[in-house]
């Protein structure tokens, strides 16, 4: 798991290297980081479980009545 969570990161890195490379410091850079990052934010807030953890009671409650 320690060894996928490095090459992740790795990765990471190399993608963020590719695209200053490629965009710099343009608008259209910002608008692909901004459109890299909401899928991300999602990813993070369902992985996390911090969706879920409020869902999964609510939805319960709502199936028992």
């Amino acid at each position: 798991m320690t060894g996928m969570l490095f090459i992740s990161r790795i990765l990471g890195v190399a993608r963020d290297a590719l695209l200053t490379a490629l965009l710099g410091a343009t608008p259209a850079a910002d608008a692909l980081r901004a459109a890299l990052k909401i899928p991300a934010t999602i990813r993070d807030l369902l992985s996390e479980g911090a969706i879920s953890a409020a869902f999964i009671p609510a939805h319960q409650d709502q199936k028992i009545r």
